[in-house]
């Protein structure tokens, strides 16, 4: 994520984004996925 430097950063924010702020850090588990992103000519 641009802007976001650390994993430390990108998981407040995720936490943040999907209200669960009050969830320690060690009882969430980290995934990596990538993202094809499709553009429809119109």
């Amino acid at each position: 994520m641009e802007g976001v430097n650390t994993v430390e950063e990108q998981l407040t924010i995720a936490k943040q984004k999907a209200g669960l702020s009050r969830i320690p850090d060690e009882n969430v588990e980290i995934q990596r996925f990538t993202v094809a992103r499709y553009k429809q000519n119109d």
